[in-house]
């Protein structure tokens, strides 16, 4: 009858209308993951520079490190040994010798 051909031209409508909403946000989530991990390795390349440019121009206690197979953070205490000598009037030399490296994960 007429009222079962509407019902059945609704029910099809409304399952093509289920199917383009559940694609749609199926793309919305995955959009949201890419981008995420898009900034996640923004993260983990900011975090390596900062390493390079902290060994190279201080000498500290501990320095961020970031392990990538693991994906652990963690920290790098490096122990040396400082010797200061005077060089001329009013100017010291120090010389900086590494003794050990460690890995702690925190």
């Amino acid at each position: 009858s007429l009222w079962s051909l509407c019902y059945k031209i609704n029910f099809l409508g409304s399952k093509i209308l289920i199917n383009i909403l559940f694609f749609f946000f199926f793309f919305i989530f995955l959009l949201i993951i890419i981008f995420l991990f898009l900034i996640y390795l923004a993260f983990i390349f900011v975090l390596k520079v900062l390493e390079l440019f902290l060994k190279l121009f201080f000498v500290l206690e501990s320095v961020p490190i970031v392990c990538f197979h693991f994906l652990l953070k963690g920290r790098m205490r490096i122990s040396c040994d400082i010797n200061i000598s005077t060089v001329s009037k009013g100017e010291d030399k120090a010389t900086i010798l590494p003794k050990s490296r460690e890995v702690v994960l925190l």
